[in-house]
């Protein structure tokens, strides 16, 4: 099954299928998303923020989380420990509950899971 997601009216992901950035037809500005969802059941969709562009990487990750109902979850793999996003999602108006999956320099993998 395959859902289109708009994040900010600018950007476009496919769920269900590795997705890379790449132009739509719509707009200048208009990208996918890198984000994917294993074709298994209990799979959970993965965000690669390193294949984001930076100057839009927390909005299009915001975005992502915003799409998420409660006791849904996603995986963020980040090039560093996401702390000022982080601080971010914990002012937002929804709860996560937050999972660290991997810790390595340059390779952390977060678990947001929505509670609220």
């Amino acid at each position: 099954m395959r859902h289109a997601i708009i994040l900010h009216g600018f950007y476009r992901t496919n769920i269900g299928c590795r997705a890379k950035l790449a132009p739509l037809k719509k707009g200048p500005l208009a990208m996918q998303l890198p984000i994917s969802d294993a074709n298994k059941p209990h799979s959970i969709p993965t965000l690669n923020a390193s294949e984001i562009p930076h100057a839009v990487r927390h909005g299009a990750i915001h975005g992502a989380l915003g799409t998420l109902n409660v006791g849904e979850s996603m995986i963020l793999i980040a090039p560093h420990n996401p702390v000022p996003l982080l601080k971010e999602v914990e002012a937002r108006e929804e709860s996560f509950e937050l999972d660290y999956l991997k810790e390595e320099e340059n390779d952390f993998h977060i678990k947001f899971t929505r509670v609220s």
